[in-house]
C-alpha cells in the first residue's frame, strides 16, 4: 500500500518534480556543525537531536516568491513555508541549525498527500510577515 501511495504522490506532485525533496538529515547537519566548531569527533545519533518544526511566521521576498510559484504550480494544494530548528539535546553551545522547506499538502480521493521540498533560497536579513 505504501508503494501505491508513493506512486500516486509522484503523479500528483509531478509539476514539482524538478524540485529537490527536503532531506531529514539533521544528524549529518549537526555533525558538520560540530566539525566547524572543532568538535568533529563527538558522536551524534538521532536521539541526540531536538527538532522543532513550524509554519514560518515571516519570509523574505525571495522565499515568498518561491512559495507563490509552488502555489501556482499546484493551485489545489495548500503550500506552507516551514522552519526547522535542529539543536543538540542538552548542549546549547552549538547554535541551532535553521533550515527552511516548502510543505505541500493535497487531498486526492481518500488520501491526503504530503511532500516537503528543500528551499535553497537563503533567508534575507529583512523579512516580512506571511499573509
Amino acid at each position: 500500500m505504501n508503494e501505491a501511495i508513493e506512486v500516486i504522490t509522484d503523479q500528483i506532485f509531478s509539476p514539482l518534480c524538478e524540485h529537490i525533496q527536503y532531506a531529514c538529515d539533521g544528524v549529518q547537519q549537526m555533525r558538520a556543525q560540530l566539525a566547524r566548531l572543532g568538535r568533529g569527533n563527538e558522536p551524534v545519533a538521532p536521539g541526540d537531536l531536538v527538532v522543532n518544526s513550524e509554519h514560518a511566521k515571516t519570509a523574505s521576498a525571495e522565499q515568498w516568491m518561491v512559495v507563490k510559484a509552488f502555489s501556482e504550480l499546484m493551485p489545489e494544494a495548500t503550500v506552507h513555508l516551514r522552519v526547522h530548528r535542529i539543536s543538540l539535546k542538552g548542549d546549547s553551545a552549538p547554535p541551532p541549525i535553521v533550515q527552511h522547506g516548502i510543505l505541500v499538502n493535497m487531498k486526492h480521493g481518500p488520501f491526503t498527500l504530503r511532500r516537503e521540498y528543500a528551499l535553497s533560497v537563503a533567508p534575507a536579513t529583512t523579512v516580512g510577515a506571511i499573509a
